[in-house]
């Protein structure tokens, strides 16, 4: 059952991705995996928001785009298969939050158990800068328009 509530950035969700390969093309991430909300709901676009798969796969070679996540940020009961977890910011991709679910832990007492985890701070900084390096955002970006506007005066920028 999709969550009903706003996802909040940084939290840890499990996000149902598409599992039928023929619907795949080129390595899009598939099947049902942990994923980190990276913002807020936007106003405009509805129940969207952009997420960042975690696999245990390691990447090979390890990139600026890939971030391990600690084990202590994940859903407890999601915790007991060993191995690291890597965030792969290059893997990006804007979902429906009826894709977002909580993780479904063990039945207690006859009763389904949903659990959610959280980014640290620091994860999600990290996670933050790979998407930059991901999105080519440097900090010169912010003042880029003056830059544009300067070498070519026909260029229209959109205020942000």
């Amino acid at each position: 059952m999709p969550i009903s509530n706003k996802p909040k950035p940084g939290e840890i969700l499990i996000c149902a991705f598409p599992t039928d390969q023929r619907d795949l093309i080129d390595g899009e991430m598939a099947k049902d995996r942990l994923v980190i909300v990276m913002n807020k709901p936007l106003p405009g676009r509805g129940k969207l928001v952009n997420v960042v798969p975690i696999s245990m796969t390691a990447p090979a070679p390890i990139m600026p785009w890939h971030v391990q996540v600690p084990i202590d940020c994940l859903p407890a009961a999601s915790r007991h298969r060993k191995g690291d977890r890597w965030a792969k910011c290059d893997m990006i991709s804007t979902v429906g939050w009826g894709r977002l679910n909580r993780y479904e832990a063990p039945m207690r007492s006859g009763r389904r158990v949903f659990q959610e985890g959280r980014a640290d701070m620091s994860t999600y900084v990290a996670v933050k800068r790979a998407l930059a390096t991901v999105l080519n955002i440097t900090t010169d970006v912010l003042h880029q328009e003056s830059v544009v506007q300067k070498a070519d005066t026909s260029l229209e920028v959109p205020p942000y």
